[in-house]
């Protein structure tokens, strides 16, 4: 959906970032003409096409913040395409920290003899 729609604003160049390193892996192998995927990998191909340059790029949930958010959000919306006139309340915070360059350390889990450690 993300890629019509930039595809339907004149998007020439986009950069898509995703909290998902797989799916990331999944999409670059398949703008490399690598066979294989699901329906959804074969439409983002098929709409990336037409867009001059489109770079896949995996980034941690902490730097995804608002799309996580936004993600959220759909839960209790509407299905299909949401425009917002004014920065909904759940992301101004985020926006701003965004805007400030606020950055967050990156909690990851670890086991150790069996036991999850949180560092």
């Amino acid at each position: 959906m993300g890629l019509c729609v930039a595809k339907t604003f004149g998007a020439t160049n986009l950069i898509v970032e995703c909290d998902s390193k797989k799916m990331v892996e999944m999409m670059n192998a398949a703008m490399r003409g690598a066979a294989g995927g699901n329906n959804v990998i074969q439409r983002a191909v098929h709409e990336a096409a037409s867009i001059q340059e489109v770079v896949f790029k995996h980034v941690y949930r902490e730097q995804n913040r608002a799309a996580d958010t936004m993600a959220k959000m759909a839960l209790n919306r509407p299905i299909g395409l949401q425009v917002f006139l004014e920065t909904p309340q759940e992301l101004s915070e985020i926006m701003d920290q965004d805007r400030m360059g606020a950055t967050f350390p990156r909690r990851v889990s670890r086991a150790i003899h069996g036991e999850q450690q949180q560092c």
